[in-house]
Parts: C-alpha cells; structure tokens; sequence
C-alpha cells in the first residue's frame, strides 16, 4: 500500500499542445509531507524552437527569459527525475503532462495520481473540474497561474481536499474503483481509492463532500398557489390575470389567449386542432395550460418535441412555472430514448473485465462508476459538459439503446435507469417526449404513450418526416460496424462481448485443452467480423461506383455534394446490390449461426457462478440484431413495395454517409393509423403550418385528411410583433437566377457591400452545398482584410460547433444549408442581417421529392403546386423567421434570388412574408437603400 503522507505534485508548460511537435519549457515540482509543502524544484528547458506571444502571455515565460536561463532538455528532466526519487507524482490532467515527460522518463505514466480524474470521480456533475474552478472551490491561492511551481503547488493542496473529501465516498464505489484501478495497473490510484480513511487535516464545507443526491428530479409535483381561474380560460392571460402577476416583463397577446382557448375546447370536446403561432405568441403555455387542466380530469397527456433543447425547456422551465398554479398534484416527468441512459448491465460486465477499456477511456469510466452511483436517473446530459470523441464513444458503449437491452432477464434490472424512468412516466400525468420516442414506444412492448389519451405535438412540421425515418428502413457501414465492435471489438477501441465473455471463461477453466476450443470457437467469430467488414465495405464501393455509373445517365441533383440515387424493383441498380449484398447476408447469417453454437457450448459447460449471465443474453440480443439486419438488407435489395422509396445515398468524401434506406412515400396514412386513430384529442402546433392552399398540406402530411372534417379544426395565431417597425425585407431583383455560373460571385459581391456598409452580423442561407462552397471562399477573400470572421457550415465544424462560434463573433458572416435554416436563434446584435440566396425548393430528383410527386400525380393533381411550392413556402417563412426573434430585434432580410418577383410562383412566397418588400431592379438603387439602413439600424 502506498504511502500518501509524502508525494510530489508536478506541472509542466510547454509551447503547445501537440507532444510530436511541441515541447516543454518549464517543468516545476513541489514535495509534500503530511499534505504540507516542504519543498520544491524548478527548471526552465530551451526548447530550441521560438516561443509564441499567446504562450508568452498565458505564461509570462519569453524567448529572453529561456535564452538566459534555459537549460538542456535531458539535464532538467534527469534533475527532475532525482528529485522526484520514489514518490508519487501528482499531476493535475496527466495523460497532457505524462505525454510530453515520457520522452525522458518512460515509466512516469505507470502509477500516478490525477486530481481532475479524482474530482471527476467525487463530483460528477460539476460542469468543470479545471485547476482554477478546484482552487476557487477549496479557497485555495494560486499566486502565479500557469507557472510550473505555483501550479503544480496548488495541485497538491488540491489533492489534500480531494483525500478529505475521497473519506465520505461509499464503501462499494471505491471497492469498484479499486478494481477497475487494479486492471488498469495503476498502483497510485487503486491505492488512493482503496485505502482506508487517509489521515489529513483539512476542513471541508458541504459543497465539498461528494452528492447523495443531484437535482433537478426526473419528475415535478404540483404545488397549488391559489384559484386558477374564474370562468374563461382567457382571464389567467388576461392584463390582470395570474400570469401578468408572476410573470417578468408580462406582455399581453391576443394569440396566446385565443390559442389556449381553443386548445382547450379541442382536448375536452375530442378535436384535432391545428394551431400555427407565430413567433412570440407563447404557445408552450398556450398549449401546456389546456393539458394540465385536462390532467385534473383523468386524461393522461403528453407533449412531443422534435428538439431535445424545446423538451429541457419545457420540462425544466415552463412546466414548474405552470404546475404551481394547480390545487391538485399533478406529476410530470421527462422521457427520453434509450441512447440516453446508462446501461448498468454492461457497465458491470465491460468495466470489471481486464483489458477491455482502453487507456485513454480509463478517466471516463472512473467517471461513469461514480455517475452510477451518485445518480438519481442516469440521463448522460447530467454529464453533458463532457462532450467530445472519447466520451460520445463511452456513452454509446454504455447506454441502453437499441440492441444491447436484455429486460427483464437483466440481473440490474430493478436499478435499471431506463427502467425507472419509463415507470416515472407512466404514472405521470403529463410527461415530456421527442416525436422521435413517440414512435419509437408505439411499436415497443412498453407502449407507454398508449395510456395517454391526450396530446401536443409541438414543431409539428416535422412530425411526418420524424415518422419517415422512424417507419423506414436503413442499412448502412455504420450500424453493421456498431454491432460488429460490440461483438469483437476493434484495434483502436476494446469493451467488447466476446472479450469479456472469454475473460470470464479463462478464469473458470482449468485445462488448457478447454481453453484452446473455446479460443478456436472465439478466434473464429472475430474472424469473421472482421471479413464481415471488409465484405461491406466492398459491397458499398460497389454500390457506389454502380451509383454513379446510374447518377451520370440520370443526372440526379448533388443538393450536398454527395450522391442520393432513387432505385425501384427489376431497375440496374437494383439488380446489382441484389446479386452482391446476397453474399452479404450469407456472411452475416454464418456469424449469427457461429455466435449460437459459441453460446450453446457456454451454457452447457458454466453455471452463472462462473460466466456472468448478461454476457449470454448480450450476445443473444446482437444475434437478433444480426438477423434484423438481414431481414433489413433483403427488403431493401429488393425493394418490391410500391408505396415506399428506395435510395442509395453517399455522401461527398468516402468517410461520409453511405447506406441504402427506404421510407413510406404517403407518412401521413401511417400517422393516422398510428397515432389519430388512437388518439382522443391532439394539439398539433408550430409558427409554421400553413402555405399556398391554407393548411390543406399540413392535413395531408399529418394524416388530418382521413379524419371526418369535424374534428379537425384549423387556427392561426399571427406574431404579436410589430414587424413594420422591426424589419425591412429588400428583394435584389437585378441579380442573375441562382444557377448562373456567375450567381455566388455576384452574391458575394452583395454580401460584402452590406458587411462594409454595416459592420452588422449576418448570415447567408442556401440550399446547396456547392453554393455554400464557393460563397465561402469569395466572401473569406473579400471580407477578411476587413475583419469579418467568415463561417460556414460543415467547413468550420457542425451545425453547432458553427453556431456556437457564431455567437463568440462580431462582425461575422456565417453561411449555412438545411440546419440553419431553423431551429437557431441568434438574439439582437448575433444576426441583424439576413440573406437568401436561392429559395428553398427540394431538388426535385430528391427520392422523396421525386415519390411525393408521382403520388399527387396518380391523384390527378399537380406535383409542384400540392407539394413542391407548399413545402418551399413553409420552409422560406422557417429561414426568414431566424432573423426577428423578440420585440427588440431589428434587422433586414436580402432575397437574391430573383425568382421571387420574376415567376409566377413568386407571389406565394411574398405573401408570406410578414412586411411587403421592397423591389431592387437596379444596382444602382442599393447604395441609397444602404444609406437609408445605416440610418435606422444604428
């Protein structure tokens, strides 16, 4: 047992981040006995290489200072190691400090300790655990930030609040920690965990001692406030209702009476209300207020959400707003899908088996073993400032999504987390869902949702294609390979099945024959996956190649510069995939027959003493996982139902999407069956329901058009907003059309005039890729010399890595396709300056696009004026709706696609704009409409 009385804590600074290129330039060190400093070490290093401003001023380390007193790399780190002798090292994020010293001292990265894996472990759900937030916890001084010796002495005073507070950790999780730490082989830290109570002195406040519970609570109870209302509904929105007393900055708004009036007639006289709010109206306490009385009455309800960011806030803030309001307790809760919580069973199986976890996993498992214990629901969001590569890959290996649940065979399934979850809501009253979920559990043996008799859909234009993808079918590299890592793993990546079940066996069989039979059968099934692998990936380069052999003769649209080629029954394509993915399935049925024999043997030859049974039924449920896959991949080779669409789909670069899919063509006869049919009363609502033909598209989507029309009622709620004082929408109609070949020179030439004019932030839509492409590198050009930050979507990151640097910028440019175009709010001074550059029509060889229209046309009506333009409009009033998003923006909305005021369609678009535009025929008028902007926005 190691000795914890005497340690070194240790930091370096270095000029980067990169150990292959960078290199260090300070290490300090400072001894520690009976948790006090005693001594210390400090050493400057050249680093033969010049060091950067930014290093200078994180640091205040210069090029003079290491000039004069920098000594030779090997000479430091050797008069390091002497100081260091035996002693525990202590770092604080070692696998950066460790990564960069092994150079010099190999065995550094063998047994340490490390106060952020440590912290990590007592408390889980602080949103950091950096150096700086752990001394501002613990009230500790760090005189020199990001200096080797006053770093690495605040370390080790964290360290000592740490052992105090590791004394309050329960007996069971550090038995468990002690584990995993001992087939990590890391002595510093299983002895750390395992010791007994550590003998140091320090004070520690409550908010020190690791949590017996975290809120907030997966479930809300009402607590009456006072009388709800007297009579109408409309009063508690009233000037002088409950609302206006409670709320801050109150605004009354005729929409959100009327809308909570009529939402409340629909649910109690068993209607379907059709509700488009505009932007501003409050329509989640239009809707939730309705529900939560219906609730008092006996009918359960629910609320569905296309955007997990609309379910946090309903749940977390405008639920508890409105449930106190009730004399009764009403319960609420909040369900997510399985991918979100943590599996107990494997993280017992994956966690314990030795050699599983890869070493740089090893932080984030302590972690999740904590988690485990400390949580109350086991949602991987309480952790979600934990977001990266490493830990989305722990999460996928540990949660309770599809194909890895065993039920109620499960040895935790009194403790399971999606287990109490879905309990939760079942007894609730009200309970908070995705649209995603919704689907999902109508197929399910739980079929919770179905005791709800009641129900809102809110961002409802997305229900139909929610149930598209639900409904339809996918083959693709990446769930093969899913299942193929869970069954055998990877070289980069362990914690999989078969190593863990053959742990187990090695340790329960005594004769080395046995051993060598089961190692047979086992090096035999991972063989195959790996064959597997290859035998995919050359069946989707064939495809491929096949896809743009087809893609040339019928020059399919490239809307993201990949492929999307639509193929039906007895066609070349479909034949091709036909004859090569048959040798597919005959792979992948033998590795499902292989892993049945493997398990039959198992349970012939060990009791559960021996072999843990959820190793058994893990492996049973990737056999099922494996024969749906092959009943997946044989309806889409064949792809013989004529009311779905078949598509193969590639994206630009190899390591980008490549599956096949299929999909119902009409998703509202299959949401009336579903769901309308079982259904008492629905609220279906979103700022964006109605288009050219009133809300007739919206029916047809949503199934509405096979209900009796006396029970579908249709409202709309316009945006309390005075838009002729907010927004001033220009339309250039000067402009070439949007597929000229000199269209995004001109338009970047547009953009620029306005950024050099205004200085404002801005952000451009379109719908193609190759558009995005090239505004990107004219506008980047044109725009950097005077300090604009250019960004675009999928050039600069995701949707969301974009977004979120749009929001740190200013003056910016962010550029974007489909995600932008809703579903992101940028406040104020984030975006005032907003530029369409192609309306938003689907490209019409889109497999769905091209299936919707031979629909309508088999019904005699007209493809582009039933789907094509409705679907265009309601997409455009999404886009243009980004840029005024409270009663104190102001901005203007730039239409460069001319068709607008050139083509007959142009009006329905215009019509739906909330101010009448005004038409630019010349260039020569912009730079007076320029001026006149300056002017207003300031």
């Amino acid at each position: 047992m190691i000795d914890f009385s005497e340690y070194v804590a240790v930091d370096i600074e270095t000029t980067g981040l990169d150990p292959k290129i960078d290199e260090i330039i300070e290490i300090g060190a400072v001894r520690f006995k009976d948790f006090e400093p005693v001594d210390t070490f400090s050493g400057l290093i050249n680093p033969k290489m010049s060091i950067s401003e930014f290093i200078t001023k994180l640091t205040g380390i210069t090029n003079e200072m290491i000039e004069e007193g920098g000594g030779d790399d090997i000479q430091v780190t050797s008069e390091f190691a002497d100081f260091l002798g035996d002693s525990v090292p202590v770092f604080h994020n070692a696998s950066f400090d460790t990564s960069f010293l092994e150079k010099f001292l190999p065995d550094i990265n063998r047994s340490y300790l490390d106060t952020k894996v440590i912290a990590r472990v007592l408390y889980p759900f602080r949103k950091s655990v950096g150096l700086s937030t752990l001394t501002q916890l613990f009230g500790i001084t760090n005189v020199q930030p990001h200096r080797g010796v006053s770093d690495a002495t605040a370390t080790g005073e964290v360290l000592a609040y740490l052992a105090a507070a590791r004394n309050h950790l329960p007996v069971l999780l550090t038995d468990k920690i002690k584990m995993f730490c001992s087939y990590w082989g890391n002595d510093a830290m299983r002895d750390f965990f395992g010791a007994g109570i550590i003998n140091v002195d320090r004070e520690l406040k409550d908010s020190h001692i690791p949590p017996r519970k975290i809120p907030p609570s997966q479930k809300l109870n009402g607590k009456h406030k006072g009388e709800l209302w007297q009579g109408d509904i409309k009063a508690f929105f009233d000037t002088n209702g409950e609302l206006s007393r409670d709320l801050d900055r109150f605004e009354y708004r005729d929409g959100q009476a009327e809308m909570a009036s009529d939402c409340l007639d629909s649910l109690q006289g068993g209607a379907f209300i059709i509700a488009e709010a505009g932007t501003g109206t409050g329509k989640s306490f239009s809707y939730l207020l309705p529900a939560l009385i219906s609730s008092t009455e006996g009918k359960k309800a629910f609320v569905s959400t296309r955007t997990k960011n609309l379910q946090k806030q309903l749940f977390e803030k405008d639920l508890p707003f409105m449930l106190k309001y009730f004399p009764v307790q009403l319960k609420a809760s909040l369900l997510k899908g399985r991918a979100n919580y943590l599996c107990l069973l494997k993280l017992h199986n994956f966690a314990m088996a030795s050699g599983l976890i890869s070493p740089q996993d090893v932080p984030r498992v302590l972690h999740l073993l904590s988690f485990a214990e400390f949580s109350k629901t086991g949602d991987f969001s309480e952790i979600q400032h934990e977001k990266g590569r490493g830990f989305d890959y722990i999460s996928r290996l540990f949660s309770s999504a599809d194909g890895f649940c065993t039920g109620q065979k499960c040895q935790f399934v009194n403790k399971c987390f999606l287990f109490k979850a879905r309990k939760e809501a079942r007894s609730s009253d009200i309970v908070v869902v995705n649209h995603h979920l919704f689907f999902a559990d109508l197929s399910s043996e739980t079929d919770i949702l179905s005791e709800f008799s009641i129900g809102v859909f809110d961002e409802a234009h997305h229900l139909d294609s929610t149930a598209r993808e639900y409904l339809g079918m996918e083959f693709s590299p990446y769930e093969v390979n899913s299942i193929l890592e869970r069954i055998s793993g990877s070289d980069e990546r362990k914690g999989d099945t078969i190593s863990a079940l053959f742990f187990q066996i090695k340790k329960s069989l005594l004769l080395e024959r046995d051993i060598d039979r089961y190692q047979e059968q086992i090096g035999t099934i991972q063989n195959e996956c790996k064959s597997i692998s290859r035998s995919m990936r050359n069946f989707f380069e064939s495809a491929a190649i096949q896809a743009v052999k087809e893609e040339g003769k019928r020059r399919t649209g490239r809307n993201s510069g990949g492929i999307k080629l639509r193929y039906k029954y007895g066609d070349k394509f479909q034949a091709h995939i036909q004859q090569s993915g048959e040798a597919l399935i005959e792979d992948l049925e033998r590795l499902s027959s292989n892993i049945k024999k493997l398990l039959d043997n198992v349970r012939r030859d060990f009791t559960e003493d021996h072999v843990e049974a959820g190793l058994i039924d893990l492996l049973e449920t990737e056999v099922r996982n494996l024969d749906s896959l092959c009943l997946n991949l044989s309806e889409l080779m064949l792809a013989e139902n004529n009311d779905w669409v078949y598509w193969y789909e590639a994206g630009a670069r190899r390591s980008q999407i490549n599956l096949l899919k299929s999909a119902p063509i009409n998703a509202g006869k299959h949401i009336h069956e579903a769901v309308l049919s079982n259904q008492e009363a629905l609220v279906f609502t979103s700022a964006t329901l109605k288009s050219t033909e009133g809300f007739d598209s919206t029916r047809f989507k949503l199934g509405l058009d096979l209900v009796d029309d006396d029970r579908v009622i249709e409202r709309s709620y316009p945006s309390p907003f005075q838009y002729q004082n907010l927004l001033r929408v220009l339309i250039l109609e000067f402009l070439p059309p949007p597929d000229s070949s000199n269209f995004s020179f001109q338009a970047s030439e547009i953009i620029t005039i306005f950024a050099q004019a205004l200085r404002k932030n801005m952000m451009a839509l379109t719908t193609s890729y190759m558009q995005l492409e090239s505004l990107y590198e004219l506008s980047k050009a044109r725009l950097e010399e005077d300090n604009y930050t250019v960004l675009a979507q999928s050039i600069d990151g995701n949707a969301e890595e974009v977004a979120n640097k749009f929001n740190q910028v200013h003056p910016g440019l962010l550029i974007g396709t489909d995600s932008f175009w809703e579903g992101v709010d940028f406040p104020g001074e984030k975006l005032e300056i907003l530029f369409v550059c192609r309306l938003p029509f689907a490209v019409p060889t889109e497999p769905i696009t091209a299936a919707m229209g031979e629909y309508f046309q088999s019904q005699g009506k007209d493809p582009f004026r039933s789907f094509s333009l409705p679907e265009a409009v309601i997409k455009f009033r999404q886009g243009c709706g980004r840029l005024i998003r409270s009663n104190t923006d102001k901005g203007v909305i730039v239409i460069l696609d001319n068709r607008i005021s050139t083509k007959f369609y142009g009006k329905a678009f215009i019509d739906a704009l909330p101010v009448r535009p005004i038409v630019i025929k010349q260039a020569q008028q912009l730079e007076s409409i320029l001026y006149r902007t300056a002017y207003e926005t300031g």
